[in-house]
C-alpha cells in the first residue's frame, strides 16, 4: 500500500467505504472491483468493539498523515477496518512521534529504537460492557423512554473516560428512574428513596446502596469529586441492579406469565374414568365373607 502524498489526497491503493469507487492520485473516481478484492488480502489485528477481543480485520481504507519540523516529527495512520469475524466496520488510528520511543540493544550490541504507538478507535471502545438487557434498541422494558436516553449518554461518558460527568449522570439516571416509577419529582433524594421503599420498589438494603450512589453523584456535581475506575464500576453496579430489579425483571415476569397462560390453554386436560372402583375389589367383584355357620372345606 503506497503512502499518503504531500498534496493531501488519498493514495491509489486506498479503498473507499463505497466498494464501487476508488480515488486516484488525480482525484478522479474509477471502478474498484479488482482493487476491493485485492484489499481483502491486507489485514490488521485490532480490537473489535462488537464481537470483543483482538480480531483479524480487512483493511478497507488507509490514510497516512505526517508533519513536523527539524525538531519534532509526527505521524498518524488512519485505517478503515472490517472485522473478519462479525463484519463490523470501524476506524482505527495509530499515532507516533519522534519524542516517544523505547531504546533497546540487539544481540549484536547495535542500538534499536521502537516508537510508542498510541491507538485510538471510533466508535470508541467500551470501558464497561452493557448488560444483556440493554440492547441496540434500548432497555428490555416498557415506559422507560426518558431513562433510555439518559443511559445512552451515561455509557457514552463512561466510554470517553469522563469520570465527573459519569458520576453526575448516574445520579440523574436514578432521578429519572424514580420519576418513571411514579415518585414525585419535587421530593428530595432522601424523600424519593423513602417513597421507593414504601411503595415496594426497593428494600432497605437497596435504599442504603442507592443512598451511597446518590451521595457520590452529588459529590461529583457539587464538589468536583473525581471517582476512580473501580468506584465508577461500583456505582454502575448499583444503578444497573436497581434498574433491572425495578423495570426489567417485572417486565420479563409479566411476559413469562402470559407465555405460561397461553401454554396452559393449549395443554389437553386429563381424561377421567367413569368407573368407580370399590375399595378392596379384585377380579371384577368384591370378595364376600362366608356367612356364619358355613363349614369351610380344606383347600377352600
Amino acid at each position: 500500500m503506497s503512502e499518503y502524498s504531500a498534496d493531501g489526497v488519498w493514495d491509489n491503493a486506498c479503498i473507499s467505504l463505497f466498494p464501487s469507487l476508488v480515488v486516484s492520485d488525480e482525484g478522479a473516481t474509477v471502478p474498484a472491483e479488482a482493487e476491493v478484492l485485492a484489499s481483502c488480502d491486507n489485514k490488521r489485528k485490532a480490537n473489535c468493539a462488537k464481537c470483543g477481543g483482538i480480531r483479524n480485520c480487512n483493511i478497507r481504507g488507509h490514510y497516512d498523515e505526517k508533519g513536523g519540523d527539524e525538531d519534532f516529527l509526527w505521524s498518524k495512520n488512519w485505517y478503515i477496518l472490517q472485522c473478519c469475524g462479525c463484519d463490523y466496520v470501524f476506524l482505527q488510528t495509530v499515532s507516533t512521534n519522534s519524542e516517544d520511543y523505547h531504546q533497546f540493544y540487539e544481540r549484536d550490541d547495535s542500538e534499536g529504537i521502537e516508537y510508542i504507538e498510541t491507538i485510538g478507535f471510533w466508535p470508541v471502545l467500551s470501558n464497561r460492557e452493557k448488560p444483556e438487557w440493554v440492547g441496540e434498541f434500548g432497555i428490555d422494558a416498557v415506559g422507560v423512554d426518558k431513562l433510555e436516553i439518559v443511559l445512552i449518554e451515561l455509557y457514552g461518558a463512561l466510554d470517553s473516560d469522563l469520570k465527573i460527568l459519569s458520576g453526575i449522570g448516574m445520579r440523574t439516571a436514578f432521578d429519572v428512574a424514580a420519576e418513571s416509577l411514579g415518585v414525585d419529582a419535587s421530593k428530595s433524594f432522601e424523600g424519593k428513596l423513602e417513597s421507593l421503599v414504601s411503595e415496594g420498589h426497593i428494600g432497605i438494603v437497596d435504599k442504603d446502596r442507592l443512598g451511597a450512589l446518590v451521595d457520590a453523584g452529588n459529590a461529583s456535581a457539587h464538589r468536583g469529586w473525581i471517582p476512580t475506575a473501580l468506584e465508577l464500576n461500583t456505582m454502575m453496579d448499583i444503578l444497573e441492579h436497581f434498574i433491572y430489579s425495578a423495570f426489567v425483571a417485572p417486565a420479563r415476569a409479566k411476559a413469562l406469565d402470559e407465555k405460561a397462560r397461553l401454554m396452559k390453554a393449549g395443554v389437553p386436560a386429563r381424561k377421567r374414568s367413569g368407573v368407580k372402583k370399590t375399595k378392596g375389589a379384585r377380579g371384577g367383584g368384591a370378595r364376600q365373607s362366608p356367612s356364619a355357620g358355613t363349614k369351610l372345606e380344606p383347600g377352600s
